[in-house]
């Protein structure tokens, strides 16, 4: 019997290949999830089917790794492409809220800079308020001996706000203060820097934020 090759049914064959990709599935929605969870104090941002497409853009990075079919890593950190540019609600883009000649981060002076700024704000509304987000995101690796994926370091997410703004104004300059280092990257860590806008209807002293009609995109990932 020595170098015998154990032949697998049609049936056998489908329902392995069946686990395979139920397990790297679940690899994929644990850090879907975990992108959620980051996002949480914007979690209002997303779309009811932002979950799967999450979701599918993690497959995506998944299907880069090069490993054994069922257990491939989840790398952002080599495969980043998949989610720069990325909106999170598909009913609402960051670009249809707001118009703005240039958008970028300074790492010299850590401003996120908006030249050029006007709103296309929801009926209703009176203000608008800018915010970015950097998350650090691991990436997921295979465990066997507990059969899941783990995330190979620690993920952290800080948000930055900027000043509530009137919508009937336009702004040459408007600066957010970013306390992030992008050339500080840890090895199987990427950070994830997320811009967005929410806006407000002004009644007295309070802002009241609107529910619909906010957005938010990846602007880069480091």
């Amino acid at each position: 019997m020595k170098n015998e090759k154990i032949l697998l049914t049609g049936a056998e064959a489908n329902l392995l290949r069946t686990r395979e990709n139920m397990n790297e599935f679940s690899g994929c929605a644990q850090a879907s999830k975990l992108f959620r969870e980051l996002m949480f104090d914007k979690i209002k941002i997303f779309d009811a089917q932002a979950t799967g497409r999450l979701t599918g853009i993690f497959k995506k990075i998944n299907l880069e790794s090069d490993q054994k079919r069922g257990y491939r890593d989840i790398n952002l950190s080599i495969a980043k492409q998949y989610f720069i540019g990325q909106e999170l609600n598909k009913y609402s883009h960051l670009e249809n809220c707001i118009e703005c000649e240039e958008m970028y981060y300074d790492p010299d002076i850590k401003y996120m800079l908006f030249k050029g700024l006007k709103f296309n704000a929801p009926m209703g509304s009176t203000h608008a308020r800018l915010f970015v987000k950097e998350m650090g995101f691991p990436d997921f690796k295979y465990n066997a001996e507990t059969r899941t994926y783990e995330q190979q370091t620690t993920s952290y997410a800080a948000n930055y706000e900027g000043e509530y703004l009137d919508i009937r104004e336009d702004y040459l300059m408007h600066k957010i203060k970013l306390l992030l280092n992008c050339s500080f990257v840890l090895p199987g860590r990427s950070q994830i820097l997320i811009v967005g806008v929410e806006f407000f209807q002004n009644v007295g002293d309070k802002y009241y934020l609107f529910q619909t009609g906010n957005a938010a995109k990846v602007l880069n990932v480091y």
